[in-house]
């Protein structure tokens, strides 16, 4: 979501640039809009990682029933 709203208000920012906006009003803008994008984009890639390292937990936990001779049925 972070990442869209960053997007987003880029794309506004730009079409105000492009109206003939003086890029001295518009920099706050384009600032709040790379902010998003890269905070957006952090958390999708803590995102992939914590499922990961969930995935591999679980494999962790599965080879440690096996090994007690439990079934490893989910």
């Amino acid at each position: 979501m972070a990442m869209v709203a960053g997007l987003a208000l880029g794309a506004g920012s730009w079409s105000f640039a492009l109206g003939g906006w003086p890029m001295e009003r518009l920099w706050l803008y384009l600032l709040g809009a790379a902010m998003l994008v890269l905070t957006g984009l952090q958390l999708s890639v803590f995102w992939v990682i914590m499922r990961v390292l969930e995935g591999l937990n679980q494999r962790e936990i599965l080879v440690n029933r096996d090994l007690e001779g439990r079934p490893c049925v989910e």
